[in-house]
């Protein structure tokens, strides 16, 4: 099954139904209050990473289950510095951008991450055999200033967080069998 989507905004639009949401999902899915409570935290808990590292949240969220098996979908359109893609991806499970798997797609990647709102990047992109640096021009970096506690919350609750960043859209995507 799939639940509605709903639209998130900085300002909090959206947060309370998203959350509804997941409740709806774990009650449809006949989960125990208990569970619903961690299927509504790990949903907190996905928003509040993605606005922490972008310092905005404008996204489309929504959740696919069947039985136990819950799959929750975070996308957003969004411009990154160099250090806020790194902090991302590496809040993945597998700690890299899901969308990067061919050597294209790996070109592609560093490519884009050579053109990130930092304009002072220099990308080798470690798929080469390179080192990854970014000096971060006026923005700070996005790990300095984010302390990880919702990376280590999710990967801690989730079965496996996936990240995959492409043509200016962050997509979050967490699985949860229960």
């Amino acid at each position: 099954m799939q639940s509605n989507t709903i639209t998130l905004s900085t300002n909090g639009d959206g947060i309370e139904l998203a959350l509804t949401e997941a409740e709806k999902a774990a009650e449809a899915a006949s989960l125990p209050r208990e569970k619903m409570l961690e299927l509504r935290l790990i949903t907190e808990e996905m928003m509040a990473m993605l606005r922490s590292v972008t310092h905005e949240l404008k996204a489309q969220f929504w959740l696919e289950w069947e039985g136990a098996h819950f799959v929750l979908h975070l996308s957003a359109k969004q411009r990154l510095s160099s250090g806020q893609r790194k902090t991302l991806v590496e809040a993945s499970t597998s700690g890299k951008n899901e969308v990067a798997q061919t050597f294209l797609d790996k070109l592609r990647d560093a490519f884009v991450s050579a053109l990130a709102l930092d304009s002072d990047v220099t990308t080798y992109y470690t798929a080469f055999g390179y080192q990854s640096h970014a000096a971060v021009g006026g923005q700070g970096n996005a790990a300095d200033s984010w302390d990880g506690f919702e990376k280590s919350l999710l990967l801690s609750l989730a079965d496996e967080v996936k990240i995959g960043i492409s043509g200016g859209v962050v997509d979050m995507t967490i699985e949860k069998k229960y």
